[in-house]
């Protein structure tokens, strides 16, 4: 495979994953999902983390994802005539990638708690990478992880992720440009 064949093969898998992070905070939810509990006398995950949020961007990741499905029989054939072949998802990788893009923000959120990052505050690389790795571990049963696309998502997520911000920053949906 090219880089250019590697590239679109992840952005290709991970897009459910990155919706589901990017519309999360747009649910503006009330109810947390730790319910205020503290561990270690630090809060769980802290106010950012909402049960409205959170299964929202499940559903918003997983929809994203439906469409994907949808639309792979007409991508695929415009991409296999440059030789580039799309990963097929399924209504369960999709989802299985949306909730592990949750549950790795979440796992993110915990370490900067118990680290005694506030919220809001960057946290450089765990901020932009927490959703990915939990989506490919979660979705990892069910899809397959090519190295190098993996590799390119990962590489490259912190850039994609710092723009996405500073967009929804700019227009008012993020308190912080990170």
């Amino acid at each position: 495979m090219t880089l250019s064949t590697d590239i679109l093969v992840g952005l290709w898998l991970i897009l459910p994953a990155y919706i589901a992070n990017v519309t999360a905070p747009l649910a503006h939810g009330r109810r947390y999902v730790d319910g205020g509990r503290k561990f270690a006398g630090k809060p769980f995950l802290g106010k950012g983390k909402t049960w409205e949020g959170t299964l929202f961007a499940i559903f918003m990741g997983t929809a994203a994802g439906m469409v994907e499905i949808s639309l792979y029989p007409y991508v695929n054939g415009i991409t296999s005539v440059r030789g580039i072949i799309l990963p097929m998802q399924t209504a369960v990788s999709v989802f299985a990638l949306s909730l592990g893009a949750m549950l790795g923000d979440m796992a993110g959120a915990f370490i900067k708690r118990q680290s005694g990052i506030p919220r809001g505050e960057p946290a450089p690389l765990l901020d932009q990478l927490d959703f990915v790795i939990g989506a490919f571990v979660v979705a990892s049963p069910f899809i397959e992880l090519r190295p190098l696309p993996v590799l390119f998502v990962v590489a490259f997520t912190p850039l994609i992720h710092l723009l996405v911000n500073l967009i929804g920053y700019k227009l008012g949906h993020k308190k912080e440009p990170w």
